[in-house]
Parts: structure tokens; C-alpha cells; sequence
């Protein structure tokens, strides 16, 4: 499989105010193949949005590399970023945020359009794109606040498909939408991957949509990524206990994990994990493979 993605030890570190710092991801090593949906799950604060954006470049990393089509793109400014930019996307949570609401659905997907198009041209690829993503092209003059949710978010996909990317990070674009529609929004980004031949990053807290979209699965935790493979692997015999967590809850089932205080270094599910020992502690385990693609960073595997 052809690798379009490649980080390594990629770390990210937020400085306060008080001269603390958040290390929001930690020493992340992965590789995504052209064509396939890698879906990230965690729950809130665990680094998934981060690294999204830091893949697409809206915020540098602190350390490490990431390769894009075997192109290293860590440091990579000016006009030499944003003619790779037009390579891969993003489609936010909240549509309504990240739609201009003063500017019109037309001129907001007109943007990404290439340069050399005429008004008339670009005009027709606007209407093609909103077709394309269920959006009547008679009501393009309109601005977001008249669409419901659901609409704003495939305008989201039709701005983003503009500029004819191969890549797009989807980053939790189904969590503000009624079940009903996020189904529907899931089966369109299906559809959209096949028809231009896409490779997505798929960001969730939900489990359940991860197992229904995504080829392979990466679950973070605090940053780090504690396990990853193919997402029947990782779904049906999860090897890391947070893993086991996020599973089990996800069908309703009550876990009760007591964090423990004053765990500052070691692993960063010990002051959660109930297999926990007394090197977790102290040693960060690092992510091995204990089935073929299939690795987890945990010492009692």
C-alpha cells in the first residue's frame, strides 16, 4: 500500500501563562495509506484535533517530522505550504462557526476554486459541488443561518472539496447533528471517497461511528497514541485498557475506574488503569506490534 502520510515522534507543547506547559501530543508515530479512512478516537483533551490540525499545517509541531507524499513538511512556509495546502482539507465540528455568516453559501465554496476560472465558470463549479453534497444550487445566494445543521455541514464539504483535494481531516463533523442526519453525512463522505478517489482522517469520541467509517483505528489518551490497527482488530479484541473502556462504554455498560492523585510521569493511563503496576508508574510504555498491524503500548501485553 502506497504510505501517503508518515509522522514521527511528532510532539506538540502549549506554554501558560504561568510557565507551565501542555504537552497535547506526545512522540506520535503512524502512517496512513492513500485511499483508506484513519479513524482517531479518544475522548475530549487526548490530542485528536491537534493532531489533525498539526497535519495540515494550521499550527507547527514542537518536535519531530511529518512526510506527505514522501515530502517532509515541517518547516515548510510560504508559498511552497500553501500550493500543498490545496492537497488536503478540513471540516470542522461546527459548520456555523466556520462558515462566514456575512458572507453568501456561493461565495464561501467559491473560494477554494482555482484562480484561473472565470466568474460564469466558477459560478457552474459552485453549483456542481452543492449538487453534489444534496444542497439545491437555487438556494446558493443564501447566507448559513438559513440552513439547518445538517445543510451547513455539507456546505462545509462542498467548500472543502473546492480546491480538489486528495486528503481531508474530518474532525468530529457529526457530533453537533441529530442521529437521523448524521447517518446521512456519514454515507455522503463514503460516497464523496469513492467518487474522487479520497483519503480521509476521521476524528470521533464516538466509537460507534469510528467502527462504521474508518480501515484502521488509532485510540489516543492524554496525548499519546495507546493503540492502533485494523478497526475489526482493535474493535473486536482490544488490547489496551483504556481501549477496553471506550469499547464497553460505548454499549452502555457502567465502568467505574477511580483515578489515582499524584501520578505525574510513567504511563498516562496508570492513575486510571486496573491492571496497573508499579513500573507503569515510572515507564512510558511505547507502542509495539503484538499482531501483524496491529500495535498497543501497554506493559502486560
Amino acid at each position: 500500500m502506497e504510505i501517503m502520510w508518515k509522522l514521527i515522534d511528532v510532539s506538540k507543547r502549549y506554554h501558560t501563562g504561568k510557565g507551565r506547559e501542555i504537552l497535547a501530543l506526545d512522540r506520535i508515530g503512524m502512517e496512513i495509506y492513500k485511499g483508506e479512512t484513519f479513524g482517531v478516537i479518544g475522548e475530549s483533551g487526548s490530542g485528536k484535533t491537534t493532531l489533525g490540525k498539526v497535519m495540515v499545517g494550521l499550527i507547527e509541531p514542537s518536535e519531530g517530522r511529518i512526510y506527505f507524499r514522501d515530502r517532509c513538511l515541517t518547516g515548510l512556509k510560504g508559498k511552497e505550504l500553501l500550493n500543498l495546502r490545496k492537497e488536503f482539507q478540513i471540516v470542522f465540528q461546527d459548520p456555523y462557526k466556520s462558515l462566514n455568516p456575512r458572507m453568501r453559501v456561493k461565495d464561501a465554496v467559491m473560494e477554494g476554486i482555482r484562480k484561473g476560472m472565470g466568474r460564469k465558470e466558477k459560478r457552474e463549479k459552485v453549483k456542481e459541488l452543492l449538487s453534489m453534497v444534496g444542497i439545491e444550487p437555487k438556494i446558493m445566494d443564501n447566507y448559513p443561518h438559513q440552513f439547518s445543521g445538517g445543510e451547513r455541514q455539507r456546505i462545509s464539504i462542498a467548500r472543502a472539496l473546492s480546491t480538489s483535494p486528495s486528503f481531508i481531516v474530518c474532525d468530529e463533523p457529526t457530533s453537533n447533528l441529530d442521529l437521523s442526519v448524521q447517518a446521512k453525512i456519514l454515507n455522503l463522505f463514503m460516497e464523496l471517497k469513492e467518487k474522487f478517489h479520497l483519503t480521509y482522517l476521521f476524528i470521533s469520541h464516538n466509537i460507534k461511528v469510528i467502527d462504521f467509517i474508518a480501515d484502521r483505528v488509532a485510540v489516543m489518551f492524554k496525548g499519546r497514541i495507546v493503540e492502533y490497527g485494523k478497526r475489526e482488530d482493535v474493535m473486536k479484541h482490544p488490547l489496551h485498557p483504556y481501549t477496553e473502556v471506550l469499547i464497553s462504554s460505548a454499549f452502555f455498560k457502567k465502568v467505574e475506574i477511580i483515578e489515582k492523585e499524584g501520578i505525574t510521569s510513567g504511563c498516562a493511563f496508570s492513575s486510571l488503569c486496573p491492571y496497573v503496576e508499579e513500573r507503569c508508574y515510572i515507564e512510558k510504555p511505547e507502542l509495539k506490534e503484538v499482531e501483524k498491524g496491529h500495535l498497543v503500548a501497554c506493559f502486560r501485553i
